[in-house]
């Protein structure tokens, strides 16, 4: 039964029809095909298994397909070509954002100013250094820090957000996303957090557009001298 069930799912899945674009993890049902149109490759295979995406390129059968002419490329024609239609358009942006806090192991990641002298997780009075306008839709990809101060415990990030008409100087920021991790790691060391690929203890790693973006990090210890680099994926078409 449970066999003839995933059958059912994968033909009502195939119904739906071959999509376009390279897929988000978050788009694929662990365990279920999809299948897309990649542009220069054809008809893709994907499945998510164990939260790992696997791919495979599927080929024309050459028995039930006959050759089909090419056509010379008419430059003319490929000058109208919208190259932004189809096939899904990603831009990836990395924002250094560098603090020193020693009296709190809250943190808020500069991702506006780059830096600040004492960064912690009041948000009043730091807009300018705290947030800054998503410009598309997209995601945070991953987080690297390196401390001057060991630290052996749970890390935590945050992703926030502010929407039109929420002051920002009196009203607390809607947090979007968490994730959560144990580490234990010498001082001076970077770490990286594949935020991506991490099961979220609540919401998601996705950011709406034209919103205020803003991220906060607990470390297990105060971390001194903190520098931060967050990577961010946008979908540009």
């Amino acid at each position: 039964m449970e066999r003839e069930n995933r059958v059912l799912l994968n033909k009502k899945r195939i119904e739906k029809g071959i999509r376009t674009g390279y897929p988000v993890k978050n788009e694929l049902q662990e365990g279920l095909p999809e299948y897309r149109y990649i542009r220069g490759k054809g008809i893709v295979q994907y499945l998510r298994y164990n939260n790992i995406i696997y791919s495979n390129i599927m080929n024309a059968d050459s028995v039930h397909n006959n050759p089909i002419p090419t056509e010379p490329l008419d430059e003319s024609i490929d000058t109208n070509i919208n190259r932004t239609s189809g096939e899904d358009v990603f831009a990836y942006e990395v924002r250094s954002a560098n603090f020193s806090e020693t009296a709190d192991s809250v943190n808020i990641i500069p991702l506006s100013s780059q830096s600040t002298l004492e960064s912690n997780d009041v948000f009043s009075g730091f807009n300018e250094y705290s947030w800054f306008i998503s410009p598309f839709e997209g995601w945070v990809e991953k987080v690297q820090f390196r401390s001057v101060v060991a630290h052996n415990g749970t890390l935590k990030y945050e992703i926030l957000k502010y929407t039109d008409g929420v002051d920002s100087a009196t009203t607390s920021p809607t947090e979007t996303g968490e994730f959560s991790e144990s580490i234990n790691i010498a001082d001076d060391i970077i770490h990286t957090t594949t935020i991506a690929g991490k099961t979220p203890a609540s919401g998601s790693n996705y950011i709406a557009k034209n919103v205020l973006v803003g991220m906060r990090m607990t470390t297990p210890s105060n971390p001194g001298d903190t520098n931060v680099s967050v990577t961010f994926r946008w979908l540009v078409n």
